[in-house]
């Protein structure tokens, strides 16, 4: 799925900051903090992605495995990371590399 906001003070997509910042927070707590019910969460995703952020990936990583904890939710929740050898392995010929092609 995709999550509003970004905590990137400077995004590729220009969100105005820092009101996507706060629309980011409230994803956070508003939905992410639901995920901590689903037994296994993973997420995969590149740090050198230029599309879509890797610490806003983390942060909701990090949430699903604080909610777990503080409720005693039988949830796990990891960040699986792709090396930026293989993060443009869905169009490997591709000559701009947005390190977003890893998908499939």
């Amino acid at each position: 799925g995709y999550g509003l906001g970004t905590s990137e003070p400077n995004s590729g997509y220009g969100a105005p900051q820092p009101a996507s910042g706060e629309i980011f927070e409230d994803f956070l707590e508003t939905e992410v903090c639901k995920l901590a019910q689903v037994p296994v969460v993973i997420a995969v995703h590149a740090p050198s992605d230029l599309c879509s952020s890797f610490r806003d990936v983390n942060a909701i990583i990090s949430k699903v495995q604080d909610v777990a904890w503080k409720t005693y939710a039988w949830s796990r929740a990891m960040l699986i990371e792709v090396p930026e050898n293989m993060a443009n392995s869905d169009h490997p010929g591709k000559k701009k590399k947005s390190n977003h092609s890893y998908f499939n």
